[in-house]
């Protein structure tokens, strides 16, 4: 699967009830695509460390979810920011 799919996948699998939206934006938005496939590649690397046994680990882990969740914070703003602007544009 490449990244891209698997980005998508990651996000609808995290905001499912807003799929059409997320659609749109990663069509349409490539600064949304790329938080998207960052996301992606952030999780992955976040299931390694989770795993590895290694001293630096837990460290790691820590910088990876902190990471995840500033990702996932910047993909939701633009979410809002995109089902706000088609709540005002239907008026």
């Amino acid at each position: 699967m490449s990244v891209i799919k698997s980005a998508i996948f990651a996000i609808l699998e995290r905001f499912p009830a807003r799929k059409d939206t997320i659609k749109r934006l990663f069509i349409a938005d490539g600064e949304f695509q790329t938080l998207c496939e960052d996301f992606c590649q952030c999780s992955q690397a976040l299931v390694y460390w989770n795993q590895s046994i290694k001293t630096d680990a837990p460290a790691r882990r820590e910088e990876y979810k902190a990471l995840r969740q500033e990702l996932e914070n910047e993909i939701k703003r633009l979410i809002d920011e995109a089902e706000s602007k088609a709540d005002l544009s239907e008026f």
